[in-house]
């Protein structure tokens, strides 16, 4: 790998395939500094790092792994694809949710439950919202706590059973909190404690 690596996902740990998120030169640009942004499969079963696939997603654009699928959203574009793990192009009801309210939700951050059917969608202008795709008909975005609080660095235990997340802007008191994740819960969620 030349490049700067960014992020790394397990793609297939039995077989040891990695996706890495690289940094490298637009061999289309004039411009010498001008950078573009990969994601490569490897396998790494071997002596020696062996690419499987490689595509280019530019700049403005974050990822995510779960549910066996890798969720790209390019946040400039307001567009989301899904891959499976393969770096194929694949399904996922998040993906039709999300086109089908992209322009009532503004994030360039996403946190998906690593089992449950929703994900948490923040760091844009508007509040924190929670999309779910359970049932089709009540896949609304809902806001989580409205636009008095910012919250940031969402992310869930490794179980599956909390969500962690911190409330304040950049010059505020930052708090941690925590709150319980059941599908006993409207929205999966607990109160925050």
């Amino acid at each position: 790998i030349d490049e700067k690596i960014e992020n790394i996902a397990i793609a297939d740990a039995a077989w040891k395939k990695f996706i890495f998120e690289t940094e490298g030169l637009d061999r289309h640009s004039e411009d010498h500094n001008d950078g573009t942004f990969f994601l490569q499969l490897f396998d790494l079963s071997g002596d020696e790092a062996k690419p499987i696939k490689k595509i280019d997603i530019g700049t403005g654009s974050i990822w995510t792994v779960a549910h066996d699928r890798l969720f790209l959203w390019h946040f400039s574009k307001k567009i989301m694809e899904v891959y499976d793990m393969n770096l194929e192009p694949a399904q996922h009801p998040l993906s039709d949710i999300i086109k089908k309210y992209k322009d009532k939700v503004n994030f360039t951050r996403l946190t998906i439950h690593p089992t449950q059917p929703f994900a948490i969608l923040y760091g844009g202008v508007n509040d924190e919202v929670l999309v779910n795709w359970k049932s089709l008909k009540s896949n609304n975005p809902q806001s989580l706590f409205g636009d008095q609080i910012t919250s940031t660095q969402f992310s869930f235990s490794s179980d599956g059973k909390w969500l962690v997340f911190q409330e304040g802007g950049v010059m505020d008191r930052k708090q941690t909190y925590l709150m319980p994740v059941s599908e006993k819960y409207p929205n999966y969620l607990g109160s925050p404690i």
